[in-house]
C-alpha cells in the first residue's frame, strides 16, 4: 500500500504539471522536444518527475507482494 501511495502522490503531482504547464506554456505538451526546450525547472521538471514514477514503478514490480506466487500456464500453440 505504500508503494501506491506514493505512485498515487507522483500522479497528482504530473496532473498538476500538465495542467500548470495547460495554462502557462501549452506548447510544452504537444512534443517532448517542445517541453524540454521550455523547461526551466530542473528539479519539477516533467523529465525529471517521469523518472521518479518509473523508479516507483520497479520498486512496485520487485516488491514481495507482487511476485507472481504461481507459475504462470504456457498455452500450446
Amino acid at each position: 500500500m505504500y508503494r501506491q501511495d506514493e505512485l498515487s502522490v507522483l500522479e497528482k503531482d504530473l496532473i498538476a504539471l500538465d495542467d500548470d504547464d495547460n495554462e502557462k506554456r501549452a506548447i510544452a505538451l504537444t512534443s517532448r522536444k517542445f517541453d524540454e526546450q521550455t523547461d526551466k525547472d530542473p528539479v519539477y521538471s516533467r523529465k525529471v518527475l517521469i523518472q521518479k514514477i518509473d523508479n516507483k514503478l520497479k520498486e512496485y514490480g520487485k516488491s514481495p507482494s507482487h511476485t507472481p506466487s504461481h507459475t504462470p500456464i504456457r498455452l500450446m500453440p
